[in-house]
């Protein structure tokens, strides 16, 4: 999962990538404000036999 987030990352700091903040929040740690400000989102998870981790899961649940 860290390699996963780590190539996004890479991805979002391209040179030619202008005036885009990149805030990384767990899913455990996000709120609703984190979601409400945000323009845009990127949700990430391991397949865990084919379902997506608790954590994202509580995520969507909460939010």
């Amino acid at each position: 999962m860290q390699a996963m987030l780590e190539a996004v990352l890479a991805g979002t700091r391209d040179d030619a990538i202008e005036g885009v903040e990149v805030v990384v929040r767990p899913a455990l740690a996000a709120t609703a404000v984190d979601v409400l400000a945000a323009d845009g989102h990127l949700l990430g998870t391991p397949a865990n036999i084919d379902y997506m981790s608790g954590a994202l899961k509580h995520f969507f649940d909460q939010k």
